[in-house]
């Protein structure tokens, strides 16, 4: 049970539990899987559903390994970020396609969950992961630097901050429209119709809001013009909702309306069709192949640059200006990601040593053994 209990922060664990239920979501899936994977061997496509006691003896090993798309998809994505930013190559809208994993995930992990309780529960553990380092960055930012202003500091720049995208004032849109879409999304399932919809009819649901959110593309329906529309949560939706909606394509029929929806309505979106053919391309290959085989060797970095995407993105506006001063453009990106990398790190080796603190001074002690399961030293 040590994975569990050491990825997922939680307590005691019942033969029952899933990594669902037990509160996971998209930070914690990318090492909880890559960890239970080195130590039982290649996962089912639904291991997240499966209750902790149904993994068995460790499986074969091969030389090369199935990951979830999602993972190859935050990699790629956060470097093309970093190397927009710095300048080392085109932007691409690496961070719109970490929307629309985002939204994605946020299907995958947080909408079955039931009752309402336990939802708004996962929903604030998932957004304090997101807001709380976000936030005490930006906070030792204007203490340190006096850069970012109170409008950063709340997550809400896109809503209340000044049009223009100057200096480092929409450093973190992504944030602020990720954190601001989810708190949406969950006061809207909480209206009992909205809700009963959602739940008889989860693609139909999903996709009349992606036509709803679609019209904002419309000029007349914008607010603050088109570059501001695609950094806020009003225009940045349609991304959030395409993941959404991908997640929901449960059969071929689907799937095909899916990729028609996909293509009109990103197309022309960025007005650079370098940018659109990108986000496209990601969506598709989510949606018809969630899982891809990468050689075993690089799984692991795979995986990190993943788990790590946050930490990267939060602290890549600090670190690449002052690592430019003083390397040759590539040694610059690569110590820009390593930085963030290494946050992560640091910063989720601290929370864990603070759950287990708690744990101990709660006298809650180990969770007791699963009978059933077959290596309960390791989840």
């Amino acid at each position: 049970m040590e994975i569990y209990t050491d990825v997922l922060g939680v307590t005691s664990i019942r033969a029952t539990d899933t990594f669902v239920s037990l509160g996971g979501d998209s930070l914690s899936y990318v090492e909880c899987s890559i960890r239970l994977e080195d130590l039982l061997g290649e996962l089912p496509s639904d291991w997240h559903h499966l209750p902790v006691a149904s993994f068995g003896e460790p499986g074969r090993r091969t030389w090369h390994r199935a990951v979830d798309t999602t993972l190859v998809l935050r990699a790629v994505s956060i470097l093309t970020v970093v190397a927009g930013h710095m300048i080392l190559g085109p932007s691409m809208g690496g961070a719109h396609l970490l929307l629309a994993v985002a939204g994605y995930n946020l299907s995958r992990f947080l909408l079955d969950v039931e009752p309402a309780r336990r939802r708004w529960r996962a929903a604030g553990r998932s957004l304090g992961r997101i807001a709380i380092p976000a936030m005490a960055w930006v906070a030792a930012g204007m203490v340190l630097f006096d850069v970012y202003s109170w409008q950063t500091l709340l997550l809400v720049n896109d809503l209340l901050g000044p049009a223009e995208h100057l200096d480092e004032v929409w450093n973190f849109w992504f944030l602020e429209v990720l954190v601001q879409l989810t708190v949406l999304l969950m006061v809207g399932l909480s209206i009992p119709f909205l809700r009963a919809w959602e739940r008889r009819r989860p693609y139909a649901f999903v996709l009349a809001l992606v036509v709803l959110s679609a019209a904002f593309r419309w000029e007349p329906l914008q607010i603050g013009g088109w570059f501001n529309t695609i950094h806020r949560p009003h225009g940045a939706a349609l991304l959030f909702l395409l993941g959404w909606l991908v997640h929901r394509s449960r059969t071929p029929l689907t799937r095909v309306a899916t990729t028609i929806v996909t293509v009109v309505a990103l197309a022309g979106y960025f007005r650079e069709p370098r940018r659109d053919a990108f986000v496209i391309a990601g969506l598709l290959l989510l949606l018809w192949l969630p899982e891809v085989r990468l050689p075993r060797a690089l799984v692991h970095p795979v995986a990190m640059l993943a788990a790590a995407s946050l930490s990267i993105y939060i602290t890549h506006y600090s670190v690449y200006p002052v690592a430019e001063d003083h390397l040759a453009p590539w040694p610059a990106f690569a110590v820009t990601v390593a930085a963030g990398v290494v946050v992560w790190w640091l910063v989720s080796r601290a929370a864990r040593s603070v759950v287990r603190s708690i744990r101990r001074r709660g006298g809650s002690g180990d969770p007791p053994p699963l009978e059933r399961l077959r290596t309960p030293q390791a989840l």
